[in-house]
């Protein structure tokens, strides 16, 4: 269950970033947001994006410490 979770919370952070990151370069170039909407765009944020920020999540987790001790 987990698995899923986390697979959707990076599918949706990548979409969320092409939206962003596409939304503006349309601005910018002139195309507007029709840019982010379009299919190849939305499968690649949803690629990348999620592949980064599961890569970001995966650093922010803290490590399990374990303590020896010795008797």
């Amino acid at each position: 269950m987990t698995a899923i979770s986390e697979f959707l919370g990076n599918a949706l952070g990548g979409l969320a970033l092409n939206f962003g990151i596409s939304g503006m370069v349309g601005g910018i170039t002139g195309v507007g947001i029709t840019l982010a909407f379009h299919p190849v765009m939305l499968l690649g944020g949803v690629l990348v994006g999620g592949a980064g920020i599961a890569a970001i999540r995966a650093n922010a987790r803290q490590p399990h410490l374990y303590i020896v001790e010795e008797w």
